[in-house]
């Protein structure tokens, strides 16, 4: 019997793990690349943004729902509405992260290759990032059960559709996307081979979904 809920305080080793794991490509997460850091380091700034607890972005507490089973965490994935505040969660998450990164953000190659694929995300559409499932729980369709508890938790008037950013070669996320509703919205693309680095593609894909 699969558990879904909110995540505690608890959980939030493993939601870090969903979040590299979801950022990574070739063993590294797009930070560890970007920032040029070390899964320590990056590990030790993911716990303290989460401590902080900004809210309407992925790194935080209350943006994260869990599936157990028996007692064991077996995947996960962020949610929020996007610019509740009339802020985007890009600002949120880059404002937490300069605190950290300040030495490592000016004259960036690989943050400006980065802006080249960048997908605006929609104000007031829930947002569902770093998907995440333990590898002898996938295929299961665990992914769909918090899509679907995210979505249930945060519609209101206001809010008319979910959408999903996702690399754009990463097939097998993109197809497990559409098979739970979303439709390709928007594709972004660039040669700079700074892109194919950090992303492991050439951009990114939103996806969306009516609700």
């Amino acid at each position: 019997m699969y558990l879904i809920r909110k995540a505690i305080p608890d959980d939030i080793p493993f939601l870090i793990e969903c979040i590299l794991a979801a950022e990574g490509f070739a063993g590294k997460s797009t930070y560890e690349i970007i920032f040029d850091l070390s899964r320590e380091e990056i590990t030790n700034i993911l716990t303290q943004i989460f401590q902080e607890d900004i809210e309407n972005q992925e790194i935080c507490l209350q943006s994260f729902a869990v599936i157990e089973y028996q007692k064991q965490l077996v995947a996960g994935c962020a949610a929020w509405i996007e610019g509740k505040e009339e802020i985007g969660s890009g600002t949120l998450k880059a404002t937490a992260f300069s605190y950290f990164v300040s030495d490592k953000l000016k004259n960036n190659p690989k943050m400006e290759a980065i802006a080249e694929v960048n997908i605006t995300r929609t104000f007031h559409a829930i947002q569902l990032e770093s998907f995440y499932t333990v590898h002898e729980f996938r295929g299961k369709k665990l992914s769909n059960l918090l899509i679907d508890f995210h979505i249930g938790n945060l519609k209101n008037k206001d809010t008319h559709y979910a959408e999903i950013i996702t690399v754009t070669e990463n097939t097998i996320a993109l197809k497990a996307y559409q098979n739970a509703g979303f439709k390709i919205a928007e594709v972004s693309s660039s040669e700079n081979p700074l892109v194919q680095e950090i992303l492991g593609g050439k951009g990114k894909t939103l996806l969306r979904r009516k609700i």
